[in-house]
């Protein structure tokens, strides 16, 4: 059976791959697209999902009455069964899903970065050392100057160019974890909201609201970095 190209890590595809300046600058643009689409994806499948949760939420706090039928509209249209399926960790070169179980996979990350000295320099740059299972994307990570446009590579040595590549492949894996996050926080929700079918209409009023504002709370979910 015939495998896509896309999919098979680098690393077994150019074996012996050397590291010389002409393939660092060639890996940078590489890791540079594969950053750009997988923030563009998280951007259309949980950031706006998140984004519009809050915002119609957020409309309802100056509302006189109750909004019992609203509350129940905006979390189904949340975690229905698209929108979860689209928070899955895309496929790409340098996904965390390569790491192997699902269930462990922050820890996993988490001890990779810790045993990585490049890894946890570049955590620790962006205030991600520790990753707390996951990275938590800090308010400075929305500094422009670690947004595109990217740097010039040209003018750059070699070790920077490698120190830029080690940057890239955690911020790829901090979406990686984002998208993990987001995932599981939809699944609560949606799983709360079955369960609140038990309550009375009054007592389960509260409960949703808490719901989703415990998912609206997850500011880290909100950044674009």
């Amino acid at each position: 059976m015939d495998i896509d190209s896309r999919y098979v890590p680098e690393r077994a595809r150019n074996p012996r791959m050397p590291a010389t300046k002409e393939n660092l600058k060639y890996k940078y643009n590489k890791l540079g697209k594969e950053l750009d689409t997988i923030r563009s994806e998280y951007e259309n499948n949980v950031y706006s999902v998140i984004q519009n949760l809050e915002r119609r939420y957020d409309e309802t706090r100056n509302w006189p009455l109750p909004c019992y039928r609203k509350l129940k509209s905006m979390i189904k249209d949340s975690t229905n069964d698209v929108v979860i399926s689209k928070c899955r960790v895309p496929v790409h070169e340098h996904s965390i899903k390569n790491m192997g179980d699902r269930k462990n996979v922050y820890e996993q990350y988490t001890t990779m970065v810790y045993q990585n000295p490049k890894l946890a320099a570049a955590a620790e740059k962006y205030g991600h050392s520790g990753l707390l299972g996951y990275c938590i994307l800090q308010k400075a990570i929305e500094d422009k100057q670690r947004r595109s446009p990217r740097k010039d590579v040209e003018k750059m040595h070699k070790e920077e160019i490698e120190t830029e590549n080690d940057d890239l492949k955690h911020h790829i894996r901090c979406y990686d974890c984002k998208f993990l996050r987001a995932q599981d926080t939809l699944r609560e929700l949606k799983e709360g909201y079955s369960e609140s079918k038990r309550y009375m209409p009054h007592l389960r009023y509260r409960r949703m609201k808490k719901m989703i504002e415990r998912v609206i709370e997850k500011k880290e979910l909100l950044q674009l970095d």
